[in-house]
């Protein structure tokens, strides 16, 4: 990460958190909806590996939160646990200490709002709620007691409540941002990302990103991708007329001069993840198992 996550807001010294105490790597989840399940999983390895801070800063996006109305959710609210198993050898709850909206220095305006869809193709879709086109700091505490210990741990969290392909590339391609984990499961409950299309398209980024691991529902032998990525990207560059044109000349001129990969899937290697270990949700694919990718050094 070239410079602290904070940096990129007015006011961030109104979360009352040390910025200074903010994980280097980062953790994206685009179209996580209230699925916070990973935090335990790679927390809970972390402190396996000895090391009692947080891995990770996480951040999450999604511009449409339907779990407030379906499952009685509200992931912006303070006191709400995210995330809780209690089985006969340890009990681990997330939940939330704090919640703090945060305005950015520099973002663009979610295309959907100024435009509406594509008329041929509909990358966008829906009018969003009251939370979207914001971005709100949680603050959780991880608590794990296992083995007669209590173990607590707080997890700083983003949430961008952003279209994911604009999160892409006006926040993190934009300042160069690096995503060391990416979760990707069922493009958030199966919704298809907030559009109408899959986010195959976060792959062919692993290296400008430079991606090192991935958690998922799909095996890397069984994953599919549907359509060209470079495509996509210069579709909603040319349709955001709104940006600055400089910027936007930056963007297409990376975006023209890298280099694509034809198998996005080459130099990956997984291990399984038991679903009993990793958690259920109400979003469960028909895999056994979820899966873990790693990039082959």
């Amino acid at each position: 990460m070239r410079s602290n996550f904070a940096t990129y807001f007015k006011d961030f010294e109104f979360a009352k958190f040390d910025k200074n105490h903010l994980a280097k790597s980062i953790c994206w989840y685009p179209s996580a909806g209230d699925d916070f399940r990973h935090i335990v999983y790679l927390e809970k390895a972390n402190l396996k590996s000895g090391y009692t801070g947080t891995s990770h800063l996480y951040i999450f996006t999604d511009y449409y939160l339907p779990a407030n109305d379906t499952i009685g959710i509200d992931v912006f609210k303070t006191g709400t646990v995210l995330f809780e198993t209690n089985t006969s050898k340890e009990s681990t709850q997330l939940k939330i200490l704090r919640t703090t909206e945060l305005t950015l220095k520099r973002f663009n305006v979610c295309p959907f709002f100024s435009k509406g869809q594509f008329d041929d193709r509909g990358l966008f879709y829906g009018t969003g709620d009251h939370y979207s086109n914001k971005v709100f700091f949680l603050l959780t505490e991880l608590s794990i007691f296992q083995n007669g210990r209590a173990i607590k741990v707080l997890i700083p969290c983003f949430y961008f409540t952003n279209e994911n392909c604009n999160f892409l590339v006006d926040f993190l391609l934009h300042n160069q941002l690096c995503v060391d984990t990416l979760v990707h499961i069922q493009d958030g409950g199966g919704t298809m990302g907030g559009s109408y299309l899959n986010m195959d398209f976060i792959y062919q980024f692993q290296k400008l990103l430079k991606i090192k691991q991935v958690i998922t529902d799909k095996s890397v032998n069984k994953k599919e991708f549907h359509y060209d990525a470079r495509a996509r990207m210069m579709d909603y560059l040319d349709y955001s007329n709104d940006f600055n044109e400089a910027r936007k000349g930056h963007l297409l001129h990376g975006l023209q001069d890298h280099n694509w990969i034809d198998d996005p899937l080459l130099n990956w290697e997984e291990e399984k993840i038991a679903k009993s270990y990793y958690g259920e949700t109400l979003y469960n694919s028909t895999e056994r198992y979820y899966y873990l990718w790693k990039k082959r050094i």
